[in-house]
């Protein structure tokens, strides 16, 4: 597995999401390894508690939108280009708490 680390001890699985470079957004690959990682644990009866977290700064940032829009064979770019000729722009946010 690539994009999760396993690793079990003394009933407990701890399941690390591992795409720190894109804040472990959630790619098809990864998706596809939670479903068979927690399958796998349901089957273990040695895990009792699942534990989820993130490498890096970030638990998790949500779905890989980049990768999830090719999936789909659109191109980010062209929603802003349409609406806004030459606009290069990704993406707006709103939080709760300045950015870094």
């Amino acid at each position: 597995m690539d994009t999760i680390l396993v690793e079990k001890r003394v009933g407990v699985a701890c399941i690390t999401l591992n795409r720190p470079h894109v804040r472990n957004a959630i790619s098809l690959e990864m998706a596809e390894e939670l479903r068979q990682t927690v399958s796998a644990c349901e089957e273990d009866d040695a895990v009792k508690v699942l534990v989820f977290t993130g490498m890096g700064d970030s638990f998790i940032s949500g779905g890989d939108l980049r990768q999830f829009m090719q999936a789909r064979g659109r191109n980010r770019r062209s929603r802003f280009s349409t609406a806004w000729p030459g606009c290069s722009a990704r993406s707006t946010t709103a939080a709760n708490r300045p950015s870094r």
